[in-house]
């Protein structure tokens, strides 16, 4: 399966001396790019985009843009039959992948996905989980993921590795709450943020950390679910400023390709997804996400 990213920057963007392009979210990755596409209603788009992220302008003052435009339509979703994977690849595997390619990854990762809580102590569990989670981001000119390079280079790793590390890349992350008694390692999840139905497990997954919430790619292997990328959280983040922080990024991206669907999105952009929630619980509850982190696994 050949898969391309939905945006390339140019190269200039992509190789440039590393400097803060948006000093109002300074942990913000590819989104802080700009890549204008010629008509005043796009840079009018983009200036309302960056007011919002920045702070300055209120939510919604991207809409008229985005009605002219067309990026205001319908969201679609990813409605293909799940393939299973015939391996559950650890977290800590999937890190050392991207990590092969990117050596400085423990750097990069816990600012894209973590949010302000990349400032502090980081447990390694919490740190190689960002890195798993930035491991289908196309973080490699010309716009090509870790894993994607993982796959396609020699020597190759087993077949069946290959094969689960590209169903991986196929589950979109999403924010899951646990269901019964989450002071257990195993048991079912239910989605907060939006996603299809078809990503969502129909049966008890095990190895889950001991918290309420756990954000990650809910995976269908051959002997049941699994979940990859995982973070837990002690609280639900507000599910309607998880899915506007998206549904503004897919508008976004929806400029460079009109047909793509929320889940394609989350597949590639999901960091997004992951800092959203990361910075509602520093907001609201930073002190108990540092106990969760210590104590889940």
């Amino acid at each position: 399966m050949k898969v391309r990213s939905f945006i390339r920057h140019p190269q200039e963007l992509e190789r440039a001396w590393p400097e803060i392009l948006a000093p109002a979210d300074m942990m913000s990755g590819d989104e802080a790019l700009r890549v204008d596409l010629g008509s005043p209603a796009d840079t009018a788009f983009m200036d309302a985009y960056f007011g919002v992220l920045a702070g300055s302008r209120p939510w919604g003052a991207t809409a008229e843009f985005a009605k002219k435009l067309g990026l205001d339509g319908p969201i679609t979703h990813d409605r293909r039959p799940l393939l299973p994977a015939p391996v559950a690849v650890p977290d800590a595997v999937i890190s050392d992948f991207v990590e092969d390619w990117i050596p400085d990854i423990g750097m990069i990762a816990p600012d894209r996905v973590l949010g302000p809580f990349s400032e502090g102590i980081i447990p390694r569990r919490v740190r190689m989980a960002s890195c798993a989670a930035m491991a289908h981001a196309p973080l490699i000119p010309p716009a090509v993921s870790p894993i994607r390079r993982v796959v396609r280079s020699r020597p190759r790793p087993p077949t069946a590795m290959r094969s689960s590390l590209k169903r991986i890349g196929m589950s979109p992350p999403v924010v899951w709450r646990r269901l019964g008694d989450w002071k257990v390692g195993s048991g079912c999840i239910a989605p907060i943020s939006l996603v299809h139905k078809r990503f969502v497990p129909t049966s008890e997954l095990d190895g889950l950390p001991r918290a309420p919430v756990v954000i990650g790619r809910a995976v269908l292997g051959v002997d049941g679910w699994f979940l990859s990328a995982v973070l837990p959280l002690p609280v639900e983040p507000d599910p309607v400023v998880l899915n506007r922080r998206v549904t503004l990024e897919l508008q976004r991206y929806r400029r460079h390709e009109p047909r793509l669907t929320w889940e394609d999105l989350l597949r590639q952009r999901g960091e997004i997804l992951f800092r959203t929630a990361c910075e509602w619980s520093f907001a609201h509850a930073p002190e108990e996400v540092l106990q969760c982190w210590n104590h889940a696994w």
